[in-house]
């Protein structure tokens, strides 16, 4: 049983995924934790919900974004930034830093969402994760330590990876 606050405990299946350095996803979470970085670096008390998505040479950067700094963000700057700094220089593994088209989406955070982070109440945007543990605790699915290994193969295959060239 998974229990998620006060909710009904939730029975059934429990689903995680570990993917390897060069999946879109990964990426993808890299280019978005690099632009809350550069936000905050301009001003640290930016508000930042951005995601991103890769398609082909496409890059797609989404959401909302509040700061007080005058200065704007360069996304171009920002994407090829990560795309070099974990390996795809000079178009390595398939996707040229040069050659991708950074499209962007992101207005400013919306009222509702201001008011809950903001506000007397502080009640956040809406989004809560949950921490489960570590397979070193005593669990009862075998899942979780499932997904630790697959973390430390997926690790190995990286590390591999960073030693072969594509010719």
């Amino acid at each position: 049983m998974i229990h998620f606050g006060r909710l009904t405990p939730l029975a059934g299946s429990f689903t995680s995924e570990a993917v390897a350095a060069g999946h879109p996803d990964k990426i993808c979470d890299q280019i978005s934790d690099a632009v809350l970085d550069a936000a905050l670096t301009a001003d640290e008390h930016s508000r930042v919900a951005v995601e991103c998505a890769i398609k082909g040479h496409e890059v797609w950067l989404f959401g909302e974004l509040t700061t007080t700094s005058d200065a704007p963000l360069d996304y171009q700057a920002i994407v090829r930034s990560v795309l070099c700094r974990i390996g795809h220089q000079e178009g390595t593994w398939g996707l040229d830093p040069e050659k991708v088209e950074v499209r962007t989406s992101i207005a400013q955070q919306s009222l509702e969402i201001a008011a809950g982070v903001k506000g007397a109440g502080r009640l956040g945007a809406g989004l809560w994760g949950k921490l489960l543990p570590s397979s070193g605790a005593q669990v009862e699915s075998p899942t979780l330590g499932f997904t630790e290994r697959m973390a430390a193969v997926l690790q190995r295959v990286d590390d591999a990876k960073r030693t072969v060239r594509l010719t």
